[in-house]
């Protein structure tokens, strides 16, 4: 199993229903093992769905990077004009910057 990050009111609400099916059918050891409870327990959280894609978030934001990075210089020869300073490679300050560093943080997952 992976780190993916999972639903977790999804995985109760699946994990209570294995339980309410144990309890229901009476738990007698001849016919439920405790393997089995484990084994459909394990089924269960192996087949969640990712509630949270890391690389499809990166995606978007790499893709906004890249507009602002192509961006058109809407400053006049002294730097004003949309209201940001143009550095000398020709990206904006702000928001490039921005996009770079809010991707490294969701790649790392916020632990920083």
């Amino acid at each position: 199993m992976s780190n993916d990050l999972i639903s977790r009111e999804k995985i109760t609400q699946e994990i209570s229903e294995i339980l309410a099916d144990v309890l229901i059918s009476g738990f007698r050891a001849e016919t439920i093992s405790f393997d089995s409870i484990n084994h459909r327990i394990q089924e269960c959280l192996k087949n969640q769905p990712t509630a949270y894609d890391i690389d499809a978030v990166v995606e978007q934001l790499e893709k906004l990077k890249q507009i602002e990075y192509e961006k058109e210089d809407e400053c006049d020869d002294e730097g004003r004009g949309d209201g940001e300073q143009i550095f000398e490679d020709g990206v904006s300050h702000g928001k490039y910057a921005a996009y770079r560093k809010v991707i490294e943080i969701v790649k790392d997952g916020g632990n920083r």
